[in-house]
């Protein structure tokens, strides 16, 4: 499964059906944990709980955290908690991304299918010093 990497989200997040597809079951949320998400939109998405998957990069497998949720246009995608954990670089210029200190280097797919790119239908204004999903 190719997931989009996503350098806007703080999190990890897998689309419902995808954990279906992979039959893995969902854990419920812990008191402590964010119950949903506010999109660039400014909706609101629900948690539906977290699951621990394995990631595979050249060969080497990586347990991680997801959130899940229902509405999610792409089957997943890898935030900025995993970038961080995994101390990874993206170099645009040469589509390289490289984890662990340069140890693991990685071609980046560019999708030119437009039924898989994100387009902006409406112009949404981040106040500084704040987040959004």
């Amino acid at each position: 499964m190719k997931l989009l990497i996503d350098s806007g989200s703080v999190c990890s997040i897998l689309r419902s059906d995808t954990v279906k597809r992979l039959g893995v079951s969902i854990q419920p949320l812990e008191v402590s944990d964010i119950t949903n998400f506010r999109a660039a939109n400014g909706s609101n998405i629900a948690i539906l709980g977290t699951v621990e998957i394995d990631i595979q990069v050249e060969g080497l497998t990586f347990p991680h955290i997801f959130y899940v949720v229902d509405n999610l246009t792409v089957p997943g995608l890898v935030g900025t908690n995993f970038l961080t954990a995994t101390m990874s670089q993206i170099d645009f210029q040469r589509g390289l991304m490289s984890m662990f200190d340069g140890t693991i280097q990685t071609r980046l797919i560019h999708s030119t299918d437009t039924a898989h790119s994100g387009m902006i239908y409406k112009s949404v204004e981040i106040e500084p010093h704040t987040e959004a999903l």
